[in-house]
């Protein structure tokens, strides 16, 4: 299949719908946790799609589906303003996000490289999250 050839996704990941999902995935270097969010489902079902382990999506996934796999951009969940964020956090904290935009920056050339980084991203953010749970 053509990189820019448009198609309907009919629910069933194929070898082809898998290939193409974790390619789309890694060119918008989105990690499967940020894919997950989009989507609102758990990461581990991006991976179970990529993988093979799952077949099918539920029916009210065609439709995003369909549009991530053709290139189409997925709404953004609502989050208020960045700067105003970032301008609220400690100094650390935004010495820290000025070194990871660093890194993002420098891993632009290697899709696999910014997914692996945005991979421990998740990660990191995931054990925090449940640190401040407990």
């Amino acid at each position: 299949m053509e990189k820019d050839e448009k198609w309907e996704f009919n629910g069933t990941f194929t070898e082809e719908v898998r290939a193409r999902m974790r390619a789309r995935r890694e060119e918008q270097g989105l990690s499967r946790n940020s894919l997950a969010k989009l989507l609102k489902v758990h990461r581990v079902t991006i991976r179970k799609w990529e993988e093979g382990i799952t077949t099918h999506c539920a029916k009210s996934l065609i439709n995003p589906l369909n549009d991530f796999l053709n290139g189409r951009d997925l709404p953004v969940p609502h989050q208020r303003d960045t700067l105003e964020f970032y301008k609220e956090l400690p100094e650390e904290f935004q010495l820290c996000m000025e070194q990871l935009a660093r890194i993002y920056e420098l891993s632009a050339k290697s899709s696999r490289l910014r997914t692996l980084v945005l991979e421990h991203l998740d990660e990191i953010a995931d054990e925090a999250e449940k640190g401040l749970k407990s």
